[in-house]
């Protein structure tokens, strides 16, 4: 419950939240991430990617979504660009990353990013992220704009049959998707693994790893 009532106070209830005002007027007023990017589950993505990268030699990473920059505090150190639709989110982290060489930050907005092979890491991540994008038009072109980015791999932790159980009620900040029918579609990757859910009873997302199929 107390969760619950924390997070109100940022919400607009309106039929269409616009979930950017939503974030950035959140990391404004002291909020931060979630509970996703703290505790259990802080430890758990963070381990799974730092793994990740050891196994597969990674040497940059491009990250949709550093919200208030907790869950990479951490990451492994390699060549790191973080993106936020909030303003406030991309001030906090540079603050709190200032003195870091490897890392960068970006304000992201879907309306007016255009990548032709130009931004591009060896692995990209968006962690709990997706099923935040309310607005369906900017929530495929976010997902066109990480694969735009990535040379290799994408990593995504995200619900993809939670929709089933809860449907999006108007106004609210979450809003979950049939993820892998878009995934599908999704020219020049392939999926290659999808992990087993942490803990239900803490979040419904789930690691799924894709990879670049070679030409």
């Amino acid at each position: 419950m107390k969760i619950i009532k924390a997070a109100k106070k940022y919400l607009v209830f309106n039929k269409n939240l616009d979930y950017k005002k939503y974030w950035n007027k959140r990391y404004q007023e002291g909020g931060n991430s979630g509970k996703g990017s703290y505790g259990e589950l802080f430890e758990y993505k963070t381990n799974y990617i730092n793994e990740f990268i050891e196994t597969n030699n990674i040497k940059s990473l491009i990250d949709f979504g550093c919200g208030d920059g907790n869950q990479i505090k951490s990451l492994a150190p390699i060549k790191y660009l973080g993106f936020d639709v909030a303003m406030s989110s991309i001030n906090i982290c540079r603050n709190s990353y200032n003195d870091d060489e490897n890392k960068s930050f970006m304000l992201y907005d879907p309306n007016y990013f255009s990548n032709n092979n130009f931004i591009g890491s060896e692995l990209v991540i968006s962690l709990d992220v997706l099923y935040h994008i309310i607005d369906e038009e900017d929530f495929i072109k976010t997902i066109n704009d990480i694969f735009s980015c990535s040379n290799k791999f994408v990593i995504l932790f995200t619900s993809f049959d939670r929709f089933t159980d809860e449907p999006y009620k108007a106004g609210t900040h979450v809003r979950h998707r049939d993820t892998l029918r878009y995934l599908k579609n999704i020219d020049g990757f392939e999926i290659v693994k999808i992990e087993p859910k942490f803990d239900v009873n803490i979040s419904s997302a789930s690691f799924i790893i894709m990879k670049k199929i070679s030409n």
